[in-house]
């Protein structure tokens, strides 16, 4: 019987496996890091993107430290970098404490970076460093060997990490714990690479290096910083769009960001899978179904999730197989990788940072899709024999150009505001102007949120969601009419349940977005005609209330969403709890659980059954006539006698529904569970 062949030369071992350990490790901290700082910030999309965009920026450090780091001898690079780690080993606190708790008035983008500089900066830059590190040591000891095949093990390793984070991890072990097994692994890394290097360093005493790649052309330098800045860009755009109504939890953040390391992995294999036409034309194809399908109603949530992913899959592939054919010899690896990590980092600044304050919409995403379709364009053309290709794809982007663009130029009509922030887009529409039934529209994302009538005698109503025969209007109804009643609203909106205060009342609202306040001040009266004493809290409503002392409200009403994502933090058996001791005896909690995509009536069901409370669940249909959106709202109380005649004239025991939702604590969530695919 013959041997088997040895899958890889004994020597290669530790280089992959210092690689592969270094890159999960590096990916898994930041599904880890973003789910601790989600519920501080709301729960919205935008505390990934800004995440995503410091680890871009760490990655673009790490890669510089190795570049400068390979320029130095080889026993002086093991003894700094292994130094370096072991001090971050014994340093290291990942899991920040309750002193970094926002208080709401701060700029959220700058405080979510400061507070990863500070807990995860100094080994985030370390691991960031390793991989090209490794290869640099590599080259040196097997010179006639190429270190680019490592550099797919590292995406690999990434691809694990995120793929586990989501699946196995997540629902297994409780955030603490993630730390603490995170802590060890880095631990065990920092020695992993000492005893590597000390062995590299013995090994390459004198030896020469060879290069074994494709010199690059100093007119194609600059693809190395455009082409994964458009990837990267694009990659954070997707997700952006993937969050705008769904809550942003590690599954829909994992797959695009694993998509894009996927391409890396393929084009960067020993035999790239990359080929240029098939994929500019599955990219053309995707873009062009991507316009069409804007152009219709709500998307079935699974075709847009693969329509998405298609479009940044295809493009990824372009930009990395690009990068690939323009890859330098094996003694440049280092400055090939920074070029790469800086484009990288510039793609995320563009979306995360300066788009926001740039643009008053998402605008960035087909931005970003029609500079990918130039790079392939100007790609095609440095061939003579792709020239039809060339032609072919610039025809078509001045064809999707206008159906891509075509919702921007709709949207125009009866505008009357338009802002952007980190928590998301907000506009105000004239509807119906000079017609008896005029009204300003509220819209965050694509969902309205918001309507109020202009005609003197009738703009006092209650309207969309908040209506008197809705499950929050018939539960204010029926409060105490003999004393004034107290009551608690988690967001604001343009403050349509003022319209239900009377004289004596108290009505706090409690609000994250600073642009909403500012919106319903301005373009909106419920809050100045309101007869009731209200006040406007800034800052997310859990924080607030759970710095608050007892204020026995008599109705606590949750009404923050995000487009149409509601933050996972304010549905957990811990957020109901806190609600619960803020209620007086016989107070009512009210959820609007009215959603395109997520079964939250089964969630809240679930939660209230958890807790042994008694609930209670009122739907109705759209109504135009009287401007009223179609509306469910779950209600909740310690008994059923605490609900009153109109409230129980119409409802539906929670008791009824099957609940296959889990459990939602601070420390999991599953919305897979009660997401509608279809």
């Amino acid at each position: 019987m013959g041997r088997l062949p040895a899958m890889l030369p004994p020597p290669m071992l530790p280089y992959v496996a210092a690689t592969f350990v270094g890159a999960f490790l590096l990916f898994f901290c930041q599904p880890m890091m973003g789910r601790f700082l989600l519920p501080w910030f709301g729960g919205g999309a935008a505390v990934w993107t800004v995440t995503l965009l410091f680890f871009q920026v760490g990655l673009v450090l790490g890669y510089g430290y190795a570049h400068l780091m390979s320029r130095l001898r080889p026993w002086t690079q093991v003894r700094v970098h292994g130094g370096l780690f072991l001090l971050a080993a014994i340093t290291i606190g990942v899991v920040p404490g309750e002193e970094w708790r926002p208080v709401g008035t701060e700029d959220p983008t700058w405080t979510v970076l400061r507070i990863l500089a500070v807990h995860i900066g100094l080994p985030y830059v370390l691991l960031s460093a390793t991989a090209p590190l490794v290869q640099s040591w590599f080259a040196r000891e097997m010179p006639r060997r190429s270190p680019y095949g490592l550099y797919a093990t590292s995406n690999f390793a990434s691809l694990l990490a995120l793929f586990g984070y989501p699946f196995l991890f997540e629902p297994r072990f409780a955030r603490q714990e993630q730390a603490l097994a995170w802590q060890v692994g880095f631990a065990a890394l920092a020695l992993g690479l000492v005893l590597l290097g000390w062995r590299m360093s013995r090994a390459v005493a004198g030896s020469p290096r060879a290069s074994d790649a494709p010199g690059e052309s100093g007119r194609w330098r600059i693809a190395w910083l455009v082409f994964p800045a458009l990837s990267s860009g694009l990659l954070l755009a997707v997700t952006n769009r993937l969050s705008e109504n769904v809550p942003p939890f590690p599954f829909l953040w994992v797959v695009p960001l694993g998509l894009h390391l996927a391409s890396f992995v393929l084009c960067f294999r020993n035999r790239s899978l990359y080929r240029r036409g098939p994929f500019a034309l599955l990219f053309v194809v995707g873009v062009a179904t991507l316009a069409w399908e804007q152009q219709g109603t709500t998307p079935r949530f699974l075709f847009h999730l693969l329509l998405q992913c298609t479009v940044l899959f295809s493009a990824c592939m372009s930009m990395h197989g690009e990068l690939y054919r323009l890859r330098p010899p094996a003694e440049r690896v280092t400055g090939y990788y920074l070029a790469i990590a800086i484009g990288g980092a510039l793609g995320g600044v563009f979306v995360a940072v300066l788009s926001p304050a740039l643009f008053d919409h998402l605008v960035e995403f087909p931005l970003l899709l029609f500079g990918v379709g130039a790079a392939q364009v100007v790609c095609s053309f440095s061939e003579a024999r792709n020239t039809p290709l060339a032609v072919t794809g610039g025809v078509a982007w001045l064809v999707l150009g206008v159906f891509l663009f075509l919702p921007e130029l709709q949207e125009q009509e009866g505008l009357l505001h338009r802002s952007r922030n980190f928590y998301g887009t907000q506009t105000v529409k004239l509807v119906g102007e000079g017609e008896p039934d005029a009204r300003h529209v509220y819209g965050h994302g694509v969902i309205t949120h918001g309507i109020q009538y202009l005609d003197e005698r009738v703009r006092h109503l209650p309207t969309a969601y908040f209506t008197s025969i809705s499950g929050v209007g018939m539960a204010w109804n029926d409060l105490p009419a003999d004393r004034p009643r107290k009551v608690a609203v988690v967001g604001l909106g343009i403050g349509t349940l003022a319209a239900y205060g009377r004289a004596g009342d108290r009505i706090r609202f409690y609000e994250l977005d600073p642009k909403v306040c500012a919106v319903a001040d301005e373009l909106f009266t419920y809050l100045r005609e309101c007869k009731a004493e209200t006040e406007v809290f800034l800052g997310d409503g859990r924080s607030r209330l759970e710095s608050e002392p007892e204020q026995a409200f008599d109705l606590i009403v949750l009404d923050a969403f995000s487009g149409d994502a509601p933050p996972a933090h304010l549905l957990t058996v811990e957020a109901f709890e806190l609600y619960r001791r803020h209620l007086c005896p016989g107070g009512v909690i009210a959820v609007n659980v009215t959603n395109r995509y997520l079964d939250l009536l089964d969630l809240v069901a679930r939660q209230a059954r958890e807790l042994g409370l008694a609930g209670v669940w009122v739907g109705n249909p759209e109504d135009p006539s009287h401007a009223a959106l179609k509306t469910t709202w779950a209600l909740l109380a310690e008994e059923r006698s605490s609900f009153g005649p109109l409230v129980l004239a119409s409802a539906h025991p929670l008791e009824e529904l099957a609940c296959r939702s889990s459990v939602w604590t601070d420390d999991f969530s599953a919305p897979k569970e009660i997401l509608d695919w279809w």
